[in-house]
């Protein structure tokens, strides 16, 4: 169900923690294709949001909002953008890894 969604983060993941890496010169230097642009970020979020919305109950979608809410109140600390956006999507993908499962094994 969400096979597609956990590879996209992972690859996002990878190039954050790349990006994350460099010093910002090197940065300032990189390929948009090295990097995950807003736009990117933005839409993977929304397709998540609709499939959640879909196919589980509000409690689960609530699970995931407290992902995002907990990467904004990293953002308010000041913690590096590149640790907050990457324990976020880690969240994030651990959280679509758990529904994943559930979808394919539901408890009888």
């Amino acid at each position: 169900m969400f096979e597609e969604q956990i590879a996209w983060g992972r690859d996002m993941i990878r190039r954050l923690e790349a990006e994350s890496r460099l010093t910002q010169s090197e940065r300032d230097a990189l390929p948009s294709h090295r990097r995950v642009p807003r736009k990117e970020d933005d839409t993977w979020r929304e397709t998540i949001e609709q499939k959640i919305q879909s196919s589980f109950g509000p409690d689960t979608f609530a699970r995931y909002q407290v992902a995002w809410d907990l990467h904004g109140e990293e953002l308010c600390k000041e913690v590096d953008p590149y640790t907050c956006a990457l324990s976020a999507r880690y969240r994030i993908v651990a959280l679509l890894e758990e529904l994943d499962s559930r979808a394919k094994h539901p408890s009888t």
